[in-house]
């Protein structure tokens, strides 16, 4: 009946399911903050081990020696991918504080 007040258990069953609607959205943005933290951390070690460690090895196997242009090629190629892996690891960080908040 479109008159009936609305009774006092009815009043709690409906705070209830609110209050378990906010945990869940709470929970899910959790879950999502850190989903996105662990996957820049990911990315962070492949720029380490794509951009540190494949040329490193690869001058160390070279037959030739290396010239002067060549290893300055190599330590900019270093440097670039050394701060692209630090920058997105505190971001990755910075997500997952935000998300534990």
């Amino acid at each position: 009946m479109a008159g009936d007040p609305v009774t006092e258990d009815e009043k709690v069953d409906a705070l209830a399911l609110e209050e378990a609607r906010i945990t869940l959205n709470r929970e899910i943005k959790r879950e999502k903050g850190k989903y996105n933290a662990a996957a820049s951390d990911r990315l962070s070690t492949a720029f380490v081990a794509a951009g540190l460690i494949t040329p490193s090895v690869s001058a160390y196997l070279r037959a030739q020696a290396l010239t002067l242009s060549d290893w300055g090629k190599l330590f900019v190629v270093l440097g670039v991918c050394l701060v692209v892996s630090i920058v997105l690891h505190l971001y990755g960080r910075e997500t997952l504080e935000d998300a534990l908040k």
